[in-house]
């Protein structure tokens, strides 16, 4: 009870930063919106290496997965919100320029805390930082795949299913782009028999699909607190 309380709790954080930061975007446009997914991409690389929260019955959600959650939604709340393309396209780029700069700064973080010329006075271990460049590209381009199909599928289901409300489309479609990365990343990071032990049962996808669940009700608030252009249009 006590883990699934403190998963809500980050969704609530999490979320709850970025509706009221978009809710500001007619004062202060959306610059700190996209700060605010800089600071998820920052913490989503750190927070897979913090923690893994233990929800009981087998059932573990890691720090990273959370907060990749947060940058999924992120990006499409900014879509079902504004519907332009362009906006996204200037997100996506903004996250792949961030992931580069990563690609510099990790590696120089990792040999800054394990020489012997820099003080560590909090004995931060220097193996946080280190990074393997092929799952490192293979992570960020998953991610920048998944939020493409999020997109077309957005607009897929909103056509094929009419008669559906638009809102409920829009959850299905943010918890199957989380379900499938609970299945892609590790097939395609890792050696097949390593895979397979790492998504066997149901836990991971268990994890995923509550993230989505807990997630998506954020989004249905968001859409109606930031009045939607996507619902409007149905």
């Amino acid at each position: 009870m006590i883990g699934i309380t403190i998963l809500i709790l980050h969704v609530l954080i999490y979320a709850g930063s970025g509706i009221i930061l978009y809710s500001l975007r007619s004062r202060l446009s959306l610059i700190p919106f996209y700060l605010y997914i800089g600071i998820l991409q920052v913490f989503t690389s750190l927070m897979s290496s913090f923690y893994v929260l233990d929800i009981g019955y087998g059932i573990e959600v890691g720090g990273g997965s959370i907060v990749y959650a947060a940058v999924i939604w992120s990006v499409m709340l900014i879509y079902i919100v504004e519907r332009d393309l362009p906006t996204i396209k200037m997100v996506l780029l903004g996250i792949v320029v961030i992931q580069f700069i990563f690609l510099v700064l990790y590696p120089t973080y990792g040999f800054l805390l394990s020489f012997d010329g820099a003080s560590n006075p909090l004995a931060i271990p220097s193996r946080l930082f280190e990074i393997s460049f092929g799952i490192f590209w293979i992570g960020n381009l998953l991610a920048l795949f998944e939020m493409v199909l999020m997109v077309f599928l957005l607009e897929k289901v909103k056509v094929t299913f009419q008669k559906i409300p638009a809102i409920v489309n829009v959850v299905i479609v943010y918890i199957l782009m989380l379900v499938l990365d609970s299945l892609l990343f590790p097939f395609i990071a890792f050696p097949i028999v390593q895979s397979i032990s790492i998504v066997q049962g149901l836990a991971s996808i268990v994890s995923k699909l509550l993230l989505g669940i807990l997630y998506g009700a954020m989004l249905a608030i968001a859409s109606f607190i930031l009045d939607s252009k996507y619902i409007k249009d149905r």
